[in-house]
Order: structure tokens, then sequence, then C-alpha cells
């Protein structure tokens, strides 16, 4: 079993719980999510001096917002673009028999996956696709329980392009998400290569989610928020009607695309909310609870949620995640990575819907 998080210094804590990696984390409002152009990292000609600045610019960013945006990554947005096309495709003009076709069985009892594919709106109204390893190619079949890591993503047959697209997209986050994970690790003054010993991140079994989202418009009959918000069952904090209640990521990173809607928001550290807007070829990547914890709360999770807008919102997500059977610590209690996964979900309400 790969040994992937050894003891670290701990850091103070924050409200919550959660570990701030800094004490300047601690005090000061976040007034915007640090920009970070990253082509340094694989641009030819770059020097390690530039990487360097690269590392450390990232490492400040997940040491303090736990949050950063990424511009020159390499990514071509012709890519970004038809993973897009694609999601619309499938969540607009799919029927909704066609999509629960796909459901695990938690929402089809006809079905036998448990935990790639479709998942309905019957929380706040978001829809979603779970997509994983291609190389996981267990299918499951009723009776029989496949491991979360070797179950296949069942992917809809009436569209035919579908698949490629989206292994497409899932393939170039995870190149980039490769690089990321590395400069930060040597800006945290890890080491390089830190987070990839004993083959932790292998390309062949990472458990690397990517997941499709879909707000539907919902708009209200009333105009009044309070009405409108009761209407479609949306939660509520601090006078703000919300699409996805505010949470930080059980995973190790995640690396976002959002479309031209928005309603991101991040913790600012200071009991408030900051708005991340949508920025054309721009990525937005977080800390999630997994990487705080490997790092020595060195980088700090980011705390977030999706603002209702009454609009139509799309966004696509890939949740990082290492190999099943690498060996995590979290709060003192070390397990294979599948294991940590399995009580993670049942604090996460989309794995805790009712049919």
């Amino acid at each position: 079993m790969a040994e992937v998080a050894g003891p670290l210094p701990k850091t103070p804590e924050s409200r919550g719980g959660d570990s701030f990696a800094t004490k300047d984390a601690q005090c000061c409002r976040l007034e915007e999510v640090p920009l970070v152009d990253v082509s340094a990292l694989w641009a030819p000609g770059s020097t390690e001096q530039k990487r360097a600045a690269v590392d450390a610019a990232l490492a400040h960013a997940c040491a303090t917002a736990g949050f950063f945006r990424c511009t020159g990554h390499g990514v071509p947005q012709s890519i970004i673009d038809k993973a897009f096309a694609a999601s619309h495709a499938f969540m607009t003009a799919q029927t909704d028999e066609d999509k629960r076709s796909l459901a695990p069985r938690a929402y089809n009892r006809q079905n036998a996956n448990a935990y790639r594919g479709y998942f309905p709106a019957t929380v706040m109204g978001k829809e979603g696709f779970d997509i994983g390893n291609p190389s996981a190619t267990s299918v499951a079949e009723p009776g029989v329980t496949v491991a979360k890591g070797k179950e296949a993503t069942p992917f809809p047959p009436s569209l035919p392009s579908f698949r490629n697209t989206m292994l497409a997209y899932r393939e170039a986050m995870w190149q980039l998400a490769k690089v990321l994970i590395d400069s930060v690790g040597r800006g945290l003054g890890l080491g390089d290569g830190f987070f990839f010993r004993e083959g932790a991140f292998r390309d062949e079994s990472h458990m690397s989610t990517l997941r499709l989202n879909y707000y539907p418009d919902r708009r209200p009959i009333s105009n009044n928020s309070a009405v409108a918000a009761s209407q479609c069952g949306i939660p509520s904090s601090d006078g703000r009607e919300l699409a996805c209640e505010e949470h930080a990521d059980g995973c190790f990173f995640t690396v976002l695309y959002q479309d031209a809607v928005g309603g991101l928001q991040v913790d600012d550290r200071a009991g408030g909310w900051l708005d991340v807007p949508p920025a054309p070829g721009q990525f937005v990547v977080n800390v999630g609870k997994l990487m705080q914890e490997w790092s020595g709360n060195r980088a700090h999770a980011g705390v977030h949620r999706v603002l209702f807008t009454q609009k139509e919102r799309f966004s696509i997500p890939f949740f990082v995640e290492p190999s099943p059977d690498a060996a995590v610590k979290f709060h003192g209690k070390q397990e294979p990575y599948e294991q940590f996964l399995e009580r993670s979900l049942k604090n996460f309400r989309e794995y805790q819907r009712p049919n």
C-alpha cells in the first residue's frame, strides 16, 4: 500500500475546526482570489527562477485563500467548449428516462452501478453526471459489488461523441492537475514529487472524478426572493438563496470551469463571502480537505458555495483523487483512500438523496 501522508507540523486552528496554514490567513480578509499565470511551468525557454516564482505564488494562494484562478494553463479553449456543448446536449436534450437509465441504483433500482453516472435533481435542483477513470472497466451486475475505483462509467448510447469528448477533457484536466500539484508541493517546501511518492497518483488507477453540473432554470412564480426560495425548496444563508450550500471539498484538489452565469463564492476568512466571477479561459482551483491534511495543514481547504441565480447554469469540476490503495492519513487515522472516500461520501448530500 502506498504511504502518502507522513506527520507534518500542525498550524493554528480556524473557526469550524479547519486549519489555516499561516497566521496571516487567520487575521486578514481575502480581498480577491489570487490570479496566477502558470505558463512558466511548461513554457519552452522557461527558467528555474520563473518556475520557482509560480511555485511560490501557488503555494501562497493555497496556504491563505485555499483558492486560485489559473491562466496560462495550456488547455485549448476548443476542448473546453466541446465539453460544455456536450454537457448541455446531455442535460437538456436527453429525456428524463434516458438520463435515469444511466443513474446509480440509488436513483434507479433497475441499475447495478452504484457510483458513476447520472444523478437527478432531487436536492436543490442540481443535476449531475460523474465520470471516472477510463481504465476502470468493471461493469456492475445485480448482486455483484464492484469497488468504486474499478466501476466503469455508463455513457449515453444516443450521444456517440459524448464519451470521447468528455474523456479528452478529463485527460486535459488530469495533465494540468499533475503539474499544479507538483508545483504547490515544491512551493510549500515539501519537495519535488512529494505528493506522488510511492505511486499515490497513478495514471491508470487514480480515482479522480469529472463532474458535469447542471442547475436548471428554476424561475419561480413570485418575484419576492424569500417566497421564490420557498417555492423551489432552496436553502438560504445570511439572506442569500443557495444553489449549493457552503462546504469544503473532501478531495485533494478541484479544478473548475464555470459558464458565464457565475454564482461561485468563497469564504473571505472574515465572516463574509467573495464573488469569483467567471472569465473566459480561466480555471478556478481549490484545495480540498485531503490536501490540507496531507500537507500537514500547510495548505487550507477553501470553503465555498454557489448562489441561487434563477438561471440555467453549467459548471464542470474535476475532483482530483489518488489511487484507491494509497494510504492517506486524515485526523491521525491512516487508511486506504477508497475507505476514506466511503466515509467522506456520507457527508455529501448528492449521495444521501431519496429516490
